[in-house]
């Protein structure tokens, strides 16, 4: 929100001034190239498992590119994986302090 007003500021400041407003060029968020780069690469992995065990190639190819894809795409939504259990086991303290069991 406040960056908004500081926006319209900027390009109401530069229009008072006869200049021409640019936007202030933006930082490349490495983190974020990184974990879609490993997302990407995770797919891919599952991908060519799946290639693998459809041309027949040994099954130990295919369940090793298996693992490492789907290990790659589960370790970036580690915390997301861990919150959402988390939070499951908070749920079920909270439902279980008023007696109801499951």
């Amino acid at each position: 929100m406040f960056e908004a007003a500081q926006k319209i500021k900027d390009r109401v400041v530069a229009k008072a001034k006869g200049v021409e407003y640019r936007e202030p060029a933006r930082a490349v968020n490495w983190y974020q190239v990184f974990e879609v780069g490993a997302v990407s690469c995770g797919v891919l992995a599952l991908i060519f498992a799946a290639v693998s065990f459809v041309v027949r190639e040994p099954w130990r190819y295919a369940g090793a590119a298996g693992a490492l894809g789907a290990g790659a795409i589960v370790f970036q939504f580690s915390l997301l994986i861990a919150g959402a259990l988390i939070g499951i086991l908070l749920i079920f303290i909270v439902l279980n302090c008023f007696g109801i069991n499951f």
